[in-house]
């Protein structure tokens, strides 16, 4: 055999890699680098999609959430148990704004949503407000109190114990946004037929000092005996008035010609809005979620046997239902609520209740003695549109820009609410 010398081993060793060797490692280095860049961004891709699927789930938890409390809310009339019925003309609904209403199919502008999809109905209903806590009427402050058995009269002066300052700053607050028509009232727990409008009213730490008035009819007469003290006493904002519906909002400082659709909560006093067709500027307006492009709301009078205002029913629909040719949100043929109102009324779930309570007649607060079960379909979209969404047309809504398809959430609330069928007395309609 051959010796291999010493120096030929070295020149091998020390040649290293050649050309080919390199390039054939490089081209797997980079099929090896491209698959794992591939699966990073589909991950994070699926993380995004995740995200904003929990988000539009999160925000329309946060709409259900305030919708619940409202509906719960809905012809609570704290201040006038004896009276509401109308019968005094201190609370008789026009009929222009009933009690409780749905508007349906008012379509939204200045969005990216195109039509039919820009199209959602309004919740209207009336309630009073009473703040979150309750007083006691003290004896021992700054003001003379009234004796427990004295006849009430005009400018009486009380002192109302509070827990603390800030529930005693948040009765100065509402005080100070009071009006004539809709006054700041006390309402005494053991007696709620009988509310007092504050006239006047300071604080000194956690206790409110107010005086009452007798001169407004809807809330008192002069002959009343006076509030004793030790009772427990409500401060109440009544007549208010509360619309759900959707609606542009330019969110975006970067882009202020770009509106969101928005779940849009306006509240005004009830006296400065009953006979008015078109709604002055609310007095309280919240944004309670973003990218909202659904408000479906649906009355049922048979305890979900029939809904009325139900996209679901074929006969009742607007068009066809969606599909992968005709993507969106489906609609009523219905404009306005006296069609709903009619269909209501020639239910037999309602005509054939005892009278009077037999027939929905929009200047009495009729669903104080009509049992109604109520259905909210909230429709919120992701906030970012994307390409893969397209895999499940019938779940998207396409802007009006571009055809790019935006995933929808869908949250559905139904309830009875609270004040609906519970009524206090006979004779309301």
């Amino acid at each position: 055999m051959r010796p291999v010398s010493l120096r030929s081993r070295k020149d091998r060793e020390g040649r290293g890699f050649s050309l080919v060797e390199l390039l054939v490692a490089l081209v797997f280095t980079m099929l090896l680098m491209a698959g794992m860049a591939s699966v990073f961004r589909a991950s994070i891709n699926n993380f995004s999609i995740s995200g904003e699927k929990l988000s539009a789930a999160r925000r329309n938890r946060m709409s259900v959430d305030m919708l619940v409390d409202d509906l719960n809310s809905a012809g609570m009339l704290l201040t006038s148990l004896s009276d509401y019925s109308g019968m005094d003309g201190t609370l008789t609904l026009n009929t222009t704004n009933p009690g409780f209403c749905i508007v349906p199919n008012v379509a939204y502008a200045s969005t990216d949503v195109a039509s039919p999809n820009n199209v959602s109905d309004q919740l209207f209903l009336y309630y009073d407000d009473p703040l979150p806590f309750e007083g006691v009427v003290n004896s021992g402050g700054s003001s003379t109190s009234q004796a427990v058995d004295a006849v009430y009269t005009t400018g009486s002066t009380y002192v109302v114990a509070l827990q603390d300052s800030q529930q005693a700053a948040q009765v100065a607050t509402a005080f100070s946004q009071a009006t004539t028509a809709s006054p700041l009232v006390l309402v005494r727990r053991a007696d709620a037929a009988h509310p007092k409008a504050i006239a006047s009213l300071t604080t000194t730490g956690s206790q409110v000092n107010l005086s009452l008035d007798t001169s407004l009819t809807s809330v008192g007469s002069t002959s009343e005996t006076a509030i004793p003290s030790g009772s427990q006493t409500l401060f109440v904002r009544p007549g208010r008035y509360v619309r759900y519906s959707i609606q542009g909002r330019a969110l975006d400082p970067a882009n202020p010609t770009q509106a969101v659709p928005c779940l849009v909560r306006d509240e005004w006093t009830y006296s400065s809005v009953a006979s008015s067709t078109t709604l002055p500027t609310p007095d309280v307006t919240a944004i309670l979620s973003e990218n909202v492009v659904g408000f479906q709301v649906m009355v049922s009078p048979d305890g979900g046997a029939t809904w009325m205002n139900d996209p679901n029913d074929a006969t009742q629909r607007s068009g066809a239902a969606p599909s992968a040719s005709t993507p969106g949100l489906s609609h009523t043929k219905w404009t306005t609520w006296a069609e709903i109102r009619n269909l209501l009324n020639a239910s037999s779930a309602i005509t054939t209740r005892p009278s009077p309570n037999n027939v929905i007649s929009d200047d009495k607060f009729w669903f104080k003695d009509i049992p109604m079960l109520v259905r909210i379909d909230v429709a919120t979209r992701v906030a970012v549109p994307r390409a893969e969404y397209l895999q499940n047309v019938p779940s998207t809504i396409i802007n009006g820009t571009g055809g790019v398809p935006y995933k929808i959430t869908t949250q559905s609330l139904v309830i009875v609410p609270r004040h609906f069928g519970l009524s206090y007395n006979s004779g309301l309609l």
